[in-house]
């Protein structure tokens, strides 16, 4: 017996809603690894300029530009940057800069106590 003509267009349905699906959730994914390498280039960027063009070498460290730019991509896209978000965000650096200073001078001092 031959197969119901309605068995053949479920296959190929279900064919095209399974190709349909993986491309979606691709495209998902391939546009978030997009937006966080251009997060990271553009905090690189930003850094560089503070650092080796202006000289700056009290500037944040590169963690915290990072942070600051995924921060700030994030809250435009939700349409909350405002200037109470922006003074959170510098307050946010300030801490996660002084914490990453308490961190060196932990290591600093572990390592010269090996000496």
């Amino acid at each position: 017996m031959d197969a119901p003509w309605y068995a053949g267009l479920a296959g190929v349905a279900i064919g095209a809603l399974s190709s349909i699906a993986t491309l979606t959730i691709q495209n998902i994914f391939q546009n978030r690894r997009e937006g966080k390498r251009l997060i990271v280039e553009t905090a690189y960027k930003d850094y560089e300029l503070r650092v080796k063009e202006k000289g700056v070498f009290n500037a944040f460290p590169f963690p915290v530009v990072l942070a600051y730019h995924e921060k700030t991509i994030e809250l435009i896209q939700k349409g909350q940057l405002n200037q109470d978000a922006v003074e959170k965000i510098y307050r946010a650096m300030n801490e996660m800069n002084a914490a990453l200073e308490r961190a060196s001078n932990k290591a600093d001092t572990s390592l010269s106590s090996l000496k």
